[in-house]
């Protein structure tokens, strides 16, 4: 994930806010993709501007609904924080998710702590139509 890159996927509506402390951040800017058996949600405050906060998920499509436990192997495998040049991952944590492709509506909720120590508790509500791309390209850590 970059500043200077454009985002991938299709621009999207509805809702994406982030609490980390006492701040609440809502997006400005939310875009789908997918990718095979993956979704990604991403979700900018200032975006393409020097600072831009982002928030990026990939989560299978065959997550369960209900609370999950934060593990990279199966559901959310990927939770990525940027604020400017710096990009933080998801280490541990909860979630729950319900991705319905066939409508284009995606409800993503996580309680994680990224590295650094940094909490995030975020919520997607989002529909849209969502890019396709012939193969994943997977911006997670081993």
């Amino acid at each position: 994930m970059s500043t200077n890159k454009v985002p991938r996927g299709r621009k999207a509506e509805g809702i994406v806010e982030w609490r980390i402390g006492e701040e609440v951040v809502k997006a400005d800017a939310i875009f789908i993709g997918r990718h095979g058996a993956l979704v990604e949600l991403t979700a900018y405050k200032n975006p393409f501007v020097e600072g831009q906060t982002v928030i990026y998920t990939e989560t299978r499509l065959d997550t369960p609904s209900g609370p999950q436990v934060f593990d990279r192997k199966k559901g959310l495998v990927s939770a990525q924080y940027q604020i400017g040049p710096a990009t933080y991952y998801g280490d541990r944590g909860t979630y729950e998710a319900t991705l319905d492709a066939i409508n284009k509506r995606y409800k993503l909720k996580f309680d994680i702590i990224f590295a650094t120590e940094i909490h995030i508790i975020c919520t997607f509500d989002v529909s849209g139509e969502h890019l396709f791309a012939p193969m994943p390209i997977s911006r997670t850590r081993s």
